[in-house]
């Protein structure tokens, strides 16, 4: 799965911008993403940390 950073990614549909999900009338997810969208947001979080230690 090259350009991917973690194989649930791919398993959510594979948006590198981010998840997207869909939720029923209850505000429930309707499709199982919650892998992705934790992975994405630690990624997230590790490059911000990056980019700040980059400019001090």
């Amino acid at each position: 799965m090259p350009g991917y950073t973690d194989p649930l990614v791919y398993g959510a549909g594979g948006n590198p911008y981010g998840t997207s999900v869909s939720v029923n009338q209850e505000g429930k997810m309707v499709e199982d993403v919650q892998g992705a969208v934790t992975h994405q947001a630690k990624r997230t979080v590790t490059v911000a940390e990056w980019v700040k230690k980059a400019n001090q």
